[in-house]
């Protein structure tokens, strides 16, 4: 990733970590190549991912497939709200 994403990746843990406590489950909406997703799977318990590009989920899901936390959806989640 580049600097800037490495950087909001950072700010958003930080944010998480100062929560102060475990996280049970987390949502990821958007999952892009699964950068993020390894990092956030890291930090909860289970971790549901959504995505509108079955070949984002099909990446993401290859590269972290030793993560038996995290389960995978191709769905836009705006479907319900147009």
């Amino acid at each position: 990733t580049n600097l800037f994403e490495q950087r909001r990746y950072a700010i958003i843990l930080d944010m998480m970590q100062a929560h102060g406590r475990a996280f049970g489950s987390a949502l990821e909406i958007g999952c892009a190549a699964g950068v993020f997703t390894g990092m956030l799977a890291s930090r909860c318990g289970s971790l549901h991912v959504v995505d509108v590009m079955p070949a984002a989920i099909k990446r993401a899901a290859a590269r972290l497939q030793d993560r038996g936390n995290i389960t995978w959806e191709v769905s836009s989640v705006t479907d319900d709200f147009a």
